[in-house]
């Protein structure tokens, strides 16, 4: 996994593969970076959290999987707390989270 620099705004989803929740909301995460790819320039990566559980737990907020969490360009972590794992929620955290201008640029 390419880390985030500390000038670049990104969403970090730590998950382990065999996890049923992880599975659920693939295919909600792959909606939710392709718009923010399109919209705002903003990737998202996914990082294997099983493989590392000290790693994850120590840098990325991970107790369980999955963890979601947005990187603001100043290099703060935030935590996704909400069990709501759908496209207009997720969009809705990041938008509020990493607003446009910090390290995000928009379209709009």
């Amino acid at each position: 996994m390419k880390v985030p620099t500390r000038k670049e705004a990104a969403l970090v989803v730590v998950y382990a593969p065999w996890c049923q929740f992880c599975q659920a909301m693939e295919s909600e995460i792959e909606k939710v970076a392709a718009d923010l790819q399109e919209g705002r320039m903003m990737p998202t990566y996914k990082l294997r959290g099983d493989e590392d559980r000290a790693f994850v737990q120590e840098n990325w907020n991970t107790e369980s999987f999955p963890t979601i969490n947005a990187v603001s360009a100043d290099g703060k972590i935030y935590k996704y707390e909400s069990e709501k794992r759908d496209f207009e929620s997720l969009r809705k955290w990041v938008e509020e989270t990493v607003p446009c201008g910090e390290g995000v640029m928009c379209d709009h």
